[in-house]
Parts: C-alpha cells; sequence; structure tokens
C-alpha cells in the first residue's frame, strides 16, 4: 500500500469538499483498506438537517491507492 489511513482519510475530505458537500454536517469513519477494490473506502453520514435540505443523507468516497484519485460512491 503506498496509502496509509489517515493520508486516505485526508484524500477523501479533500474530494468531499472539492464536490461542494460541507463537512461540517456530516460525520465519517476512518478510511478502510479493501484489497479488492485496490483503494480505501470513507463513509460519511449527515448529521445536520434542516427543513428544505436536499443533500445526500450519506455518501462514500474511494480512493485509489495507487493513483490517489479519489471517487464519490452514492448507496
Amino acid at each position: 500500500m503506498k496509502l496509509n489511513q489517515a493520508e486516505a482519510t485526508h484524500l477523501a475530505d479533500v474530494k468531499a469538499q472539492s464536490l461542494g458537500f460541507d463537512l461540517r454536517q456530516y460525520t465519517h469513519s476512518l478510511a478502510q483498506y479493501d484489497a479488492a477494490d485496490g483503494g480505501w473506502w470513507v463513509n460519511y453520514r449527515r448529521t445536520t438537517s434542516k427543513p428544505g435540505d436536499l443533500g445526500h443523507r450519506e455518501f462514500n468516497i474511494l480512493v485509489k491507492d495507487k493513483t490517489k484519485e479519489a471517487w464519490l460512491v452514492l448507496p
């Protein structure tokens, strides 16, 4: 593995923020490595909601270990 857990979590946070997610409204897991996917998974769950909120309640970011590319994955 090239990335460690903290690096993968940081890259996932950067990707989520670049997509417009306000991470103050979410909790997230620590990155978990999945050899089958060759990457790290971070799960985000919304902790706040207001009437009319249209944001996602849950999403995942997959960070590829070799390339450091990050992808949004909706459940």
